[in-house]
Formats: structure tokens, C-alpha cells, sequence
């Protein structure tokens, strides 16, 4: 009797805990070239919003090399919106403190960053969305880069 509880409370936790991490409404990574990443190599992530109502957090994370040989990346981004307008910003992304260590997670030779892009944000207009990124670096290809990802997770209602 006991290995049969046993048996039927183990799948139970293992589903109880994939369903405790983020309910990602948009995730999509994109790998970089061994070779390194180019200015022409521009990543985009197109995604759809019907619910104009909800806010989401957006984030992003970049998988890099320890022998990466900067402390930031500079980055363009672009956001394009439905009605065909857009927005474009120049973002440094800090993956070393000032001291040289890593920010985010490393294990082996690879790190990864989890930036918050953005919280608690909406978006105005239903349809299609796309948001790129180029490197803005002053060396083209740039090594050590693995893949960038985005992921949109809707924000729970306060109660």
C-alpha cells in the first residue's frame, strides 16, 4: 500500500513544479553564428497581442562565453507595432560588473544573463508585433555571443 502512494505522489510534485515557473505568453530563442554575431546579423522576434488590457513583463536573456571579451554589448533595438510605426533605442547591456565578474548565471565556460526588458508594461494596439536587435559593437563579428531570447510573460492581476 505505501509504494502505491508513493508511486502516485511523485508524478503529482513533478507536475506541481513544471507548473510553478513562468507562463511565457511568447518565448522564442535565436542562436548566433559559431563565427560570431554581424552587423548584418539582425535577430527579430515576432509575436501577436490580442489583449490590450493585460500588462506583461518582458525579458531577455543572452547566453555568452566567459571568454567574452567585453564588459557590456551595445545593442539597437527596434520595435515595430501594428499600425506600422515604430521605435528605435540604443541599449548597453551590462553582462560584467565593474570588478570584471559575470552578472547572471555561469556554469562551465557559458553565462546567462536574465534581463528584465521591461515590467508591468502594455501594449496599446492588437496584431502583430515585432521587436529586432542588432549589435552595436565596434567589432563585427562579434565573438562569444550564443543566443539571445525573448520571453513575454503576462502579469498576474493584483487580487
Amino acid at each position: 500500500m505505501i509504494k502505491h502512494y508513493r508511486w502516485t505522489i511523485i508524478p503529482g510534485l513533478f507536475i506541481l513544479l513544471l507548473g510553478c515557473g513562468p507562463a511565457y505568453t511568447f518565448q522564442e530563442n535565436i542562436e548566433i553564428p559559431q563565427e560570431g554575431w554581424t552587423y548584418p546579423d539582425t535577430l527579430c522576434f515576432h509575436f501577436e497581442i490580442q489583449d490590450t488590457l493585460m500588462h506583461y513583463n518582458l525579458w531577455l536573456d543572452i547566453q555568452h562565453e566567459t571568454s567574452y571579451p567585453f564588459q557590456n554589448i551595445y545593442t539597437q533595438f527596434h520595435t515595430r507595432y501594428p499600425d506600422g510605426s515604430g521605435k528605435d533605442q540604443v541599449l548597453s547591456i551590462e553582462l560584467a560588473d565593474q570588478s570584471g565578474q559575470w552578472n547572471g548565471t555561469c556554469r562551465g565556460n557559458r553565462c546567462t544573463l536574465h534581463i528584465p526588458l521591461q515590467n508591468n508594461a502594455y501594449f496599446n494596439q492588437k496584431g502583430s508585433y515585432a521587436i529586432c536587435i542588432e549589435q552595436y559593437m565596434r567589432e563585427s563579428p562579434l565573438p562569444g555571443i550564443h543566443s539571445i531570447q525573448l520571453a513575454i510573460e503576462r502579469v498576474k492581476p493584483d487580487k
